[in-house]
């Protein structure tokens, strides 16, 4: 029971350090600004990396050839500091010199989104690869047409995949919970110090390597 109460606290300590973000017990629910919208074109030879720093994250699979993005912005109310620090927020596009297309919001820092909050809904039509980055909140991906990779400062990952597409899974949570179904097969979580859990898989047979990479929270991810 101690141990178990150390962790939670520890958990806690660094969700509010990774974040960077004061804790605000006030109601973010008013909308920021009109929803900002992306849409552009991808093949199924593109890799893809999306960075949105904080909020609730889905990520679906798209039915064209654009990969979509959502987001609503929220503050505690239209005249806060927040409000004023977010109200061009608007998204980044580039492509790497090895083909990597990388969008990111213009304001990349947890801290600059303090007492706020993001929705974001993600749409991805088939690509090879989809690199998620976020510093903290709720990220759900559910199958996509593409080898998914998270790296995450704090919150909780949830991910559904279809196993086909798997060769290699490997999950780290630094502080917290990680856990591996496989044909509703739930595989053994290796401890790291007590307050972190390792899971790997390396038995799939397809071309993808899935790593999830959480400082803390939890992790949960299915193979159907």
């Amino acid at each position: 029971m101690l141990m178990k109460t150390i962790r939670l606290s520890l958990m806690i300590l660094l969700a509010m350090l990774s974040s960077g973000c004061v804790i605000d017990a006030r109601t973010k629910d008013v909308v920021i600004g009109p929803e900002r919208r992306l849409a552009l074109p991808v093949t199924e030879d593109s890799d893809v990396s999306v960075r949105i720093p904080i909020g609730e994250i889905e990520v679906v699979s798209g039915n064209d050839d654009q990969l979509r993005i959502d987001l609503l912005v929220l503050c505690p109310s239209q005249d806060s500091a927040c409000a004023r620090r977010l109200e061009d927020l608007e998204f980044e596009t580039r492509e790497d010199d090895d083909g990597t297309l990388r969008i990111r919001l213009s304001r990349n820092a947890a801290t600059s989104f303090r007492d706020a909050h993001l929705r974001a809904s993600v749409q991805v039509p088939p690509v090879r690869k989809l690199a998620l980055d976020v510093s903290a909140g709720e990220l759900s991906v559910g199958p996509v047409d593409a080898c998914v990779e998270v790296d995450m400062g704090a919150g909780d990952v949830n991910v559904r995949a279809r196993a086909v597409r798997y060769g290699n899974v490997d999950l780290d949570a630094g502080i917290g919970d990680a856990s591996l179904a496989v044909d509703g097969r739930r595989l053994r979580t290796r401890r790291s110090l007590l307050v972190g859990a390792e899971v790997a898989w390396h038995e799939g047979r397809g071309e993808c390597d899935m790593l999830v990479d959480l400082q803390t929270g939890n992790i949960s991810v299915a193979l159907d």
